[in-house]
């Protein structure tokens, strides 16, 4: 991993970052048009495209809302969650997502497992 950062904690959570990007291909409910992408996209219609605020595109930047809270799902196990935060609120990049997964932490959750996202499932549960 290629990564600018010196602190420990903000490395483990860039390192649970993209192993969520994995889980989601695995879990195959959030490719572009799936239905938990169109609800984001119904909740959130007026998402920023482009850095620093949004993603690359319209799907990355909603694909992200799942990423980054996911991305502090896990980290909270290892670091303390007020850290987690932290380091989520500092980032220089994804700007809107962070805030918008610490500001509607609960009401992600819920849609989120709805969707069978969440609990994150152990690696051994999925099969190729």
């Amino acid at each position: 991993m290629n990564t600018e950062l010196y602190d420990p904690a903000a490395i483990l959570c860039e390192y649970l970052h993209e192993q969520m990007h994995w889980y989601l291909t695995k879990l195959k409910v959030a490719d572009d048009g799936a239905p938990l992408i169109v609800e984001l996209k119904r909740r959130y219609p007026a998402a920023p495209v482009g850095v620093p605020e949004g993603a690359n595109d319209e799907y990355s930047t909603y694909l992200h809302l799942l990423v980054n809270w996911l991305e502090i799902e896990a980290a909270s196990v290892f670091v303390d969650r007020d850290r987690v935060e932290e380091i989520a609120r500092n980032k220089r990049y994804y700007r809107w997502m962070y805030r918008t997964v610490l500001s509607d932490w609960r009401s992600l959750e819920e849609l989120y497992r709805s969707y069978d996202v969440v609990p994150v499932k152990p690696a051994e549960g999925f099969r190729d």
